[in-house]
């Protein structure tokens, strides 16, 4: 489910984002810098690991290594000399880079030898904790289709997830479970309407219209922010959230 932007939530001044610091290769040692490479990949492992296992054919063990393997290279600066100017966009980076990182393994003939002395992530963590869905395969779809697919969903689970924690805080768990039923994962039936959604909750229905309205625009607030945190100016953000959402 995605809705329109809401101007009224567009910044005046683009922030600076983790993919410009990253991109900018500019205090590397700093924990700004460091929690952007986590935060990005945290919400993108997802569509990286299942590339390299279309891609490569791998089991789950070795695109798990292969995914590692991928992200290190960040951190050790491989990847990050092939950025130039025109790539403001993390995702078609990502594309372009991940192709080279599986032609290069392939012309070497070799899988993952080393291990990082830490982690980059701990994947099974991330799939403990749900930070990306197990989705299937959309049929007659090319890899490059597939990884915008997976992308698209990495950004809206992340958004959810941040859309949770904050209901959660706030004592509105009801609140995002009333979203979450009503517009991202209506039951067979269809969506039920509010006065159905006011008995499952115990709540006054002027109180879900209020709840839907405030967790409606959080989320947008909130998927924006996500995609955002991937480009590097108003023009990358805008061509990002048409492409992904068609807006």
């Amino acid at each position: 489910m995605m809705a329109d932007a809401d101007p009224d939530r567009t910044p005046t001044t683009f922030p600076v984002t983790s993919w410009g610091l990253i991109r900018a290769g500019q205090a590397t040692e700093t924990l700004a810098y460091r929690q952007g490479l986590e935060g990005l990949f945290r919400t993108y492992w997802g569509p990286v690991h299942n590339y390299i296992r279309r891609c490569w054919g791998a089991d789950a063990v070795e695109a798990d290594d292969l995914t590692q393997e991928y992200f290190l290279a960040f951190l050790e600066g491989d990847l990050l000399k092939g950025v130039s100017a025109e790539k403001g966009r993390f995702r078609a980076w990502v594309r372009v880079t991940l192709k080279h990182f599986l032609l290069d393994r392939k012309r070497n003939a070799r899988a993952l030898k080393r291990s990082p002395g830490g982690r980059i992530l701990s994947m099974e963590a991330l799939r403990k904790d749900g930070s990306f869905p197990d989705v299937p395969d959309p049929a007659g779809k090319d890899p490059d289709e597939l990884l915008d697919a997976d992308w698209r969903c990495a950004a809206i689970w992340a958004a959810l997830r941040r859309l949770e924690a904050e209901a959660r805080d706030e004592g509105r768990e009801w609140a995002y479970a009333c979203f979450v039923t009503r517009d991202i994962r209506p039951p067979e039936g269809g969506p039920p309407n509010r006065e159905e959604l006011a008995r499952q909750a115990g709540k006054a229905v002027h109180d879900v219209a209020n709840a839907l309205h405030w967790a409606r625009q959080r989320y947008k607030a909130l998927l924006i922010e996500e995609v955002r945190d991937s480009v590097v100016d108003p023009s990358d953000l805008d061509t990002e959230m048409r492409e992904l959402f068609g807006l």
